[in-house]
């Protein structure tokens, strides 16, 4: 396997191993892993899909997704789309049901549509090219909630 990178650290956050190697959204990834050694709430990582050409993160999953409120004690797994040569996130979904002011929601499922970068040459005498500045997203809510899965 070829290095990526020498990372040195005092105390480690984690126990990394290989689970092996699976296809993602057409790319073959190593399937990563991540055991919490200590403080499992702030080091929520628990499996990383890592790109075998290019070591770009093309999914992830969660421990929890969010502090407070519905869906902070529940897995999540995150899946990266590349637009304009950026990674963004391209849907997120909860591992298992979430409960909401008396409602089970069987499935939840974010997903993030129409993300567009607005492109502004930069001086040049700095870069010759063109470089992403911000987001823009649709007028409706960046995401929706569906009774169906994603995009696999």
């Amino acid at each position: 396997m070829q290095v990526i990178a020498t990372v040195s650290t005092v105390l480690r956050d984690y126990r990394i191993s290989l689970v092996g190697v699976e296809r993602i959204s057409g790319h073959q990834c190593y399937h990563l892993s991540l055991q919490p050694l200590r403080n499992p709430g702030t080091f929520r990582l628990r499996d990383l899909w890592i790109d075998r050409e290019t070591y770009a993160t093309v999914q992830l999953r969660i421990a929890s997704n969010f502090i407070h409120g519905p869906g902070s004690n529940v897995p999540w797994t995150v899946r990266f789309s590349r637009i304009a040569g950026i990674r963004y996130i391209k849907w997120e979904r909860a591992s298992v049901g979430i409960s909401y002011r008396g409602l089970i929601y069987t499935v939840v499922y974010i997903r993030f549509e129409k993300i567009h970068t607005k492109l502004k040459a930069v001086h040049k005498n700095r870069f010759p090219m063109f470089v992403p500045l911000f987001l823009q997203e649709p007028p409706a809510l960046g995401g929706v909630a569906r009774k169906s899965g994603p995009e696999r």
